[in-house]
């Protein structure tokens, strides 16, 4: 089963690129999430959020045991971030999750800047992340 095929099995579209890694990318705004697909080689799935009104706990499920790293990202929008934020919530123990939000989903971490993001999720793709100092700090 791939990412693609969960998506489909719980309803979602999710949009498949050929490439290497198996990486999934979880956004709120198709322009985001394209923006994103052009520089990120490391994300192979993207999923847009936008208006979804799903459970998504099963979906979070599947696609954390299948995902390589899990890329939320999100702005400003009229969507609920509530089914995100329980989705965030399942992801997180993973250790592949990454987020680069600017929406309250309720979960613990700080979310990154673009460009620690960016080599987070590069670094997950390939096996290596090492957390960096930013990580370790308590942000309240």
């Amino acid at each position: 089963m791939t990412v693609g095929d969960a998506c489909k099995a719980y309803g979602l579209t999710c949009y498949g690129y050929n490439r290497r890694h198996n990486g999934l990318l979880v956004c709120v705004g198709s322009g985001l999430m394209l923006a994103t697909m052009d520089e990120m080689p490391e994300l192979s799935w993207a999923v847009d959020l936008s208006g979804n009104k799903k459970d998504l706990t099963g979906w979070a499920e599947v696609t954390g045991r299948l995902a390589s790293v899990i890329l939320v990202r999100a702005w400003y929008s009229i969507s609920s971030p509530q089914e995100l934020a329980k989705a965030v919530d399942i992801w997180e123990p993973t250790g592949k999750l990454v987020t680069c939000c600017n929406v309250d989903l309720g979960h613990r971490k700080a979310d990154l800047d673009w460009r620690t993001a960016k080599l987070k999720v590069q670094d997950l793709a390939r096996g290596r992340w090492q957390p960096v100092m930013s990580e370790w700090l308590e942000v309240d």
